[in-house]
């Protein structure tokens, strides 16, 4: 997506965020019909996208001008990307606590056989929250990549994977599906940011934080899963 920057100049902005809903939606469907577990179908295309970017752009960063209306200072001392995420967040909250969409998806995150006989067609739910996701990640690489100041090709690494994971299952949201909330993932987020931001300028040794960060996923794994009785979405 990054490539689309600097060629199609503003006009990416609707771009990749539409190319972003496009690969949620062909996600969606290879999930679907192929029975592929998320988690692994998503990272498989995280790899695909890493090297795809990889290869197009030889590994060479980009600068990218002409967006300095997303990174330029509105209010003092709060990064402007933070306030663009906010319609973001509250439209996510929308969709998940008061549409027919979000009580669809949670039912079928807590049990996927039982929504199917209680009449949910849970394909076509599936190939949606999978569509959603995407269109909210093209949103989220703009704004992440002008808020960097340029386009650069995806990198993996432990961070790119794990990271988000942290977010998820220490604001709450359990693995096993059927509960949370992006409200949730948000608090987390925010709280692993202010525990991380806090080790670094504790000058911690970066294994160590690596360290402290697998024990914080497996603890708050174990804590978001006791009680749950969901089925692992797949």
């Amino acid at each position: 997506m990054w490539l689309l920057m600097p060629t199609l100049g503003m006009f990416s902005i609707l771009v990749i965020p539409l190319l972003g809903l496009a690969t949620g939606f062909i996600v969606g469907v290879i999930q679907v019909k192929a029975k592929i577990p998320s988690f692994i179908l998503t990272l498989s295309v995280l790899v695909i996208y890493s090297g795809l970017t990889g290869t197009i752009s030889g590994g060479i960063s980009r600068s990218v001008r002409g967006y300095e209306f997303i990174t330029m200072r509105l209010i003092p001392y709060i990064p402007t990307a933070f306030l663009w995420t906010i319609p973001i967040i509250i439209a996510a909250v929308f969709i998940m606590k008061y549409t027919k969409i979000g009580i669809y998806l949670y039912a079928i995150g807590s049990n996927e056989e039982g929504a199917r006989l209680a009449g949910i067609n849970v394909d076509k739910y599936k190939i949606l929250a999978f569509t959603i996701s995407g269109l909210f990640t093209g949103i989220g690489s703009v704004i992440y990549f002008q808020n960097q100041g340029g386009s650069v090709p995806v990198v993996l690494n432990l961070n790119t994977m794990v990271w988000p994971l942290v977010a998820i299952v220490l604001g709450g949201t359990p693995l096993t599906g059927g509960s949370g909330g992006p409200q949730k993932t948000i608090l987390g987020a925010l709280t692993f940011t202010v525990l991380f931001r806090g080790l670094t300028l504790s000058f911690i040794d970066p294994t160590m934080i690596q360290l402290i960060t697998g024990l914080l996923l497996i603890a708050s794994i174990v804590a978001s899963s006791r009680g749950s009785k969901g089925v692992m979405i797949t």
